[in-house]
C-alpha cells in the first residue's frame, strides 16, 4: 500500500492505493501517526484507488475509525 497525506483546509486528505494487507502494519501506523499530527478536524480516507484489501486490512482500517474516535476528529470515507 502507497499513501499520500495532504492538508486541505481543515481537512487532512489521504488516498492510499495498491494492496492493504497485513504487511502494511508499519506503513499504517505511520499513516494514522502524520494523521493525529495534523491539526485537521476531519479526516477524509479516499479507498477508490486500492485494489485489494484483507481481513488484516479491514482492521487497519478499524484502527482508523477508533483512532479518529479517541482524538474526536470526524471521519469520512470514500
Amino acid at each position: 500500500m502507497e499513501y499520500n497525506c495532504q492538508n486541505v483546509g481543515d481537512s487532512m486528505a489521504v488516498a492510499m492505493n495498491g494492496k492493504l494487507t497485513f504487511e502494511d502494519q508499519q506503513r499504517f501506523r505511520a499513516m494514522i501517526s502524520e494523521m493525529s499530527d495534523a491539526s485537521a478536524a476531519r479526516w477524509v480516507i479516499d479507498l477508490t484507488n486500492l485494489e485489494f484489501i484483507d481481513s488484516a486490512g479491514l482492521g487497519l482500517l478499524l484502527r482508523v475509525k477508533a483512532t479518529s474516535d479517541k482524538q474526536n476528529r470526524e471521519l469520512e470515507r470514500i
